[in-house]
């Protein structure tokens, strides 16, 4: 993992961001799940416009043992073998820059 890759990850389970492990107003969930949950739908549904099955790879929101989101992807190895594929042709190794494009 690239010093700029490492630096987001630490980021993101930062202990100071209430935002990302206080409890929702009015639910029973932490804000980490509901952002975890929702990148997963959004991942789903991208992995099936590239013509992927649900049974074939899909991806859920969970939390972590603290209450911040994560999302799993699970996959056959055909699968994931296709998508890693698709990923190597769609970003050019080394290059930031595509990975800032709209989230």
């Amino acid at each position: 993992m690239r010093d700029e890759d490492a630096e987001l990850w630490e980021r993101q389970f930062d202990d100071t961001d209430a935002d990302s492990w206080a409890l929702l107003p009015g639910a029973d969930c932490t804000a980490g799940s509901w952002w975890a949950r929702a990148a997963a739908a959004r991942l789903n549904d991208a992995l099936a416009e590239c013509g992927f099955e649900i049974w074939e790879i899909e991806a859920a929101g969970s939390v972590t043992a603290d209450g911040r989101g994560l999302v799993r992807v699970v996959g056959s190895p055909l699968a994931v073998r296709r998508l890693v594929r698709m990923l190597e042709l769609l970003g050019p190794s080394g290059d930031a820059d595509w990975r800032r494009g709209a989230a």
